[in-house]
């Protein structure tokens, strides 16, 4: 890639991000949650699932909007043959909202304390973005 495809990389990333997080991400905020409350046996109210004595906010970016964002600007930068592209953005973000699903579902489900979450909800936001670019560089041979 070059020092212009960097470039163009940021500015799609965050034109993505903020398109998708002010539509897609805020209209599926209380379906995640409803999703997340049938698969953890908890309660779902809005947006807000309740599980114990501990309540998490499902907010845009639990919907995998950073992950699509991310995904889709390296698809348009790649060059890669058009068809796969779209078909790897479609099936892509598809995945990468219910890889976002199970990511939270496993946090919640497998840390006991604020703390554990918290760094473990770091650790998964930060492997995501890695996966992503190993994917799109494969598909690019």
């Amino acid at each position: 890639m070059s020092r212009g495809d960097y470039l163009r990389l940021v500015v799609y990333f965050f034109v993505l991000y903020a398109a998708l997080r002010f539509t897609l991400g805020l209209l599926l905020q209380a379906p995640t949650a409803h999703i997340l409350s049938v698969l953890l046996g908890c309660s779902a109210q809005g947006n807000v699932l309740a599980c114990g004595p501990y309540a998490y906010e499902i907010i845009p970016e639990c919907t995998g909007v950073v992950s699509i964002a991310l995904f889709l600007a390296l698809l348009l930068v790649m060059r890669i043959p058009r068809s796969t592209a779209v078909r790897a953005a479609i099936l892509g973000s598809i995945a990468l909202y219910l890889l976002d699903i199970v990511r939270v579902y496993l946090l919640v489900r497998f840390t006991h304390s604020i703390s554990a979450f918290d760094f473990w909800h770091m650790v998964s936001w930060f492997v995501s973005p890695i996966l992503i670019v190993a994917y799109v560089l494969y598909l690019a041979k």
